[in-house]
């Protein structure tokens, strides 16, 4: 709010103290309908996201992890729901067969900032096509980089860009896991998402476990080996471990250590009943910063998987 119209609210205020009972209730009424709109209107003024980010103090933010555990950051959750709403407005372009050609820091405006409603200005309209396409993605990944600076790049980030900038333009599965990538789900949608998953394998038949452990057999060995060595790192976490009547060991690691996800995110509380399960998770994410990524990844080829991820 601009000071002029501070001081001409603060004068309304004035006058309507010194006014009759009717018309003060009125002007009360109004002046504060006024605040209201007024910063409503400041706080959904459109700034490119160069602007944008001149605003924002935190990037990407450091993630609590045990004692003995290397250093982890995430993008911060203000982040991830900016390029959610990108991703969702490029989307839209891309489905109609057309790239934009002109992805830039000042050709991204976010014009609600309550919602995160983006939209791509300055395009070029170009029909879609490999090259265009690659194009495109290679900017994406560029205006990625300049939101980052020198700041760390968090794994599951890394994991993002790894595929966006492949020689292949990614078709398929792998085109629509783009655009729902984790890394820049909410904790609230990584909580549901991974419950939901877990409830989905529990009740789907022989047939659909299997492919959830071929799936699982994809993840990369690095992701998951000793994985229960590095819960093991937190008390917290390895009290869930110990309790659990799950026997971890009949299923393939990636598998297992989703399923681990899912009992930390439920059993937790019991240990420590002061958590919240978005503590929970990003606790998750200290100890395995890139496995989400990695798994919806390679489970996105199982129907319900994509369902449940698309809600």
């Amino acid at each position: 709010m601009s000071d002029a119209m501070e001081q001409a609210l603060n004068d309304l205020e004035k006058f309507c103290k010194h006014s009759g009972c009717s018309l003060q209730k009125r002007l009360s009424f109004h002046i504060e309908h006024l605040g209201k709109s007024l910063n409503q209107r400041n706080r959904c003024k459109p700034a490119t996201l160069r602007t944008w980010l001149e605003n924002q103090r935190v990037v990407v933010e450091p993630v609590p992890v045990p004692s003995g555990v290397s250093s982890t950051y995430r993008l911060a959750a203000v982040m991830r729901s900016m390029f959610r709403g990108f991703l969702k407005e490029y989307r839209t372009l891309y489905l109609q067969g057309k790239a934009h050609g002109r992805i830039t820091l000042d050709n991204i405006v976010v014009y609600d900032q309550a919602t995160m409603a983006i939209m791509l200005i300055n395009g070029q309209d170009l029909d879609g096509n490999i090259q265009t396409y690659k194009a495109d993605f290679a900017a994406i990944a560029d205006v990625l980089r300049e939101m980052l600076g020198r700041r760390h790049c968090p794994k599951d980030l890394e994991h993002f860009l790894a595929i966006i900038t492949r020689e292949e333009l990614p078709t398929g599965m792998i085109e629509a896991f783009v655009f729902n990538h984790p890394t820049f789900w909410s904790s609230n949608e990584i909580v549901r998402n991974i419950t939901a998953i877990r409830l989905s394998y529990i009740q789907c038949g022989t047939l659909k476990q299997i492919e959830f452990t071929k799936a699982a057999l994809q993840i990369p060995t690095e992701i998951t080996v000793n994985w229960q060595s590095k819960v093991k790192e937190s008390p917290t976490y390895e009290a869930v471990l110990a309790n659990s009547p799950t026997k971890y060991g009949e299923f393939v690691d990636g598998l297992a250590l989703f399923i681990f996800f899912r009992n930390a995110l439920q059993h937790a509380r019991k240990v420590y009943p002061n958590l919240k399960q978005n503590d929970i998770e990003n606790e998750l994410y200290g100890l395995f910063p890139d496995f989400m990524a990695h798994f919806i990844e390679k489970t996105y080829g199982i129907a319900d998987v994509r369902e449940i991820c698309g809600r």
